[in-house]
């Protein structure tokens, strides 16, 4: 399932129309003269925050602080849904302000025409990242308070109400792509966390059953109105099935738990499942210690923590390497805010904050931390998440890298020297051992040369001594034809047989084919082989797609 394309582009300030201009033979432009009409803009149709992308221009540090000062009181969800351009022109100050991190893309200068298409497609990324990060957020606070409740009678020690929340649930975004799924789902359907997020729920549904259970995975409303009891049969790795019983609810922002009261402006973000096999009665599974979710219990009395089993996996510490530590020892000092925020978990009950996790082994890692205030009589006690965010930040970097690498090519006068400086940059973000650029004739769709990058130094080849090119051209003129990436099993492609570049390593990899495309008009193609079919997510096909069009802009 593929991030829905851009198609608007609203370019603020009258610096930005020649801007607009160059944009407006691919995207449907508006232009507004002044940045305070963008306010009125969106209350018109709140829809369109999660349609547009927006350009703003800024001549003064003061006024880019202002507008993000006055868009946080009047429109919040600005910043959470749309991608933000900011074009500084004014002189830099010394010391930056925070508020510019408001914005998905800075630049301190006006962009070439040609880069307008990759700057888009950056922001885009940029803000679907952070979203699906925040989304997930939410998803996972709605687990822990669901936890909590149960932790809240275990502290009690109240037999009469023992808990039996079974850690089988599941979270997808507006598009149906998991983002959250419990440990005990995935024992039983036997996939890896890694084979469902990231992709689309019907990858676990029997396609003669989607029509009918669609609901319980884009369900959007809550309470006594939200789905009960819906039976749904999932698929399981091994080619069987199980049937759960699902109740599921709408995420929305601002959630239901924050604000009950009805808001028009309230914003659907995705659907939580929580499931039980059906017609089985399960021992209760004790979500706290058994979870691989890293969780740690902070007591406000004595300043004592517990961790579970998700912790001692994540970070290589034990209760009994911790029980004399505090939850600032393993989060590096200069990234440590874990008291910082504990000084207000008593009046807002939830705070979230973004550190780097120092393991035992002494590796590194991106963490968001999500806390959660709990009260059990005169005791308190914090329960923290742990969410292993580092994907993202590398996505973030990747990205930017290829943004960088769009300014370089267009300095690039050779076609040859663009492809090749290019495909090294794309090979090594991708992480694929195989990539190869494919160029086609002008006046026909038919390959006249291939740039192959294997295990090997990179080389150009006539398609005509390629045994690869007799293999996959068929799927390549698909690609061509269709306009739009995509992806076959390498079996299906090149069979059993020697072919070369491919070998035994690949047997049961996927072939990517992204087109080139300038004006409407194909004429190229990026090819690379995955080693697995897992390695094939939404990040890596949205990197991909977004080196394309860099590659494309430069030949243009």
């Amino acid at each position: 399932m593929m991030q829905k394309s851009v198609e608007s582009v609203l370019f603020i300030g009258h610096e930005l129309e020649t801007m607009a201009g160059s944009a407006s033979g691919s995207f449907d432009v508006q232009v507004l003269e002044k940045y305070d009409q963008v306010f009125d803009f969106f209350r018109a149709d709140q829809k369109k925050l999660q349609t547009f992308v927006v350009f703003f221009h800024f001549k003064t540090m003061r006024s880019l602080v202002r507008f993000v000062q006055k868009a946080e009181k009047e429109l919040p969800l600005l910043f959470m849904f749309t991608p933000l351009v900011a074009c500084f022109t004014g002189k830099v100050p010394d010391e930056i302000d925070p508020s510019i991190r408001k914005f998905d893309l800075v630049m301190f200068r006006m962009p070439e025409r040609e880069s307008i298409g990759n700057i888009i497609m950056f922001a885009v990324i940029r803000k679907h990242g952070i979203r699906e990060n925040y989304n997930r957020s939410l998803m996972d606070r709605e687990i822990n308070i669901s936890l909590m409740e149960k932790l809240r009678k275990k502290i009690k020690k109240d037999k009469k109400t023992e808990y039996d929340f079974v850690d089988m649930y599941y979270g997808v975004d507006e598009n149906g792509i998991f983002n959250t799924v419990g440990d005990e789902l995935l024992r039983v359907l036997g996939f890896s966390r890694e084979e469902i997020i990231g992709h689309h729920f019907s990858k676990i549904i029997a396609a003669e059953e989607l029509e009918g259970v669609e609901k319980a995975f884009t369900e959007k409303r809550t309470g006594e109105r939200a789905l009960k009891e819906s039976v749904v049969k999932f698929r399981t790795k091994n080619k069987g099935s199980e049937e759960f019983v699902i109740d599921a609810y709408g995420f929305h922002i601002p959630s239901i738990r924050d604000n009950p009261d009805k808001d028009p402006d309230r914003v659907y973000i995705g659907t939580l499942g929580e499931a039980r096999l059906k017609g089985s009665f399960e021992e209760p599974v004790n979500v706290f210690e058994n979870s691989l979710e890293p969780m740690i219990i902070y007591s406000f009395s004595d300043g004592g923590i517990i961790t579970n089993k998700g912790f001692e996996l994540f970070t290589g510490y034990s209760n009994e390497d911790l029980y004399d530590k505090k939850p600032d020892y393993f989060e590096r000092p200069d990234k440590s805010y874990f008291y910082e925020y504990l000084d207000r978990i008593r009046t807002e009950k939830h705070c979230t904050y973004n550190t780097v996790i120092v393991t035992k082994s002494g590796d590194e890692c991106f963490s968001e931390v999500s806390l959660d205030f709990v009260e059990n009589g005169e005791k308190s006690y914090v329960i923290a998440i742990y969410s292993d965010i580092s994907n993202i930040m590398r996505m973030i970097e990747e990205v930017e890298t290829l943004i960088k690498m769009s300014w370089d090519i267009e300095n690039t006068a050779r076609t040859e020297d663009l492809i090749e400086n290019a495909a090294d940059k794309i090979e090594s973000i991708l992480k694929v051992q195989f990539l190869a650029v494919a160029l086609l004739e002008n006046s026909k769709k038919t390959v006249y040369r291939y740039f192959i990058k294997g295990d090997k130094k990179g080389e150009w080849f006539d398609p005509d001594d390629l045994q690869f090119h007799t293999k996959i051209k068929d799927v390549l003129h698909e690609a061509v034809k269709e306009k739009k990436t995509v992806y076959r099993e390498t079996g299906k492609i090149f069979g059993t047989g020697r072919v070369e570049f491919i070998g035994n390593m690949y047997k049961d990899g996927v072939v990517v084919i992204s087109p080139l495309i300038i004006n409407a008009r194909v004429f190229g193609c990026i090819i690379v082989i995955h080693k697995n079919e897992s390695m094939f997510t939404l990040q890596g096909i949205r990197l991909l797609e977004l080196s394309s069009n860099i590659i494309a802009a430069g030949i243009r």
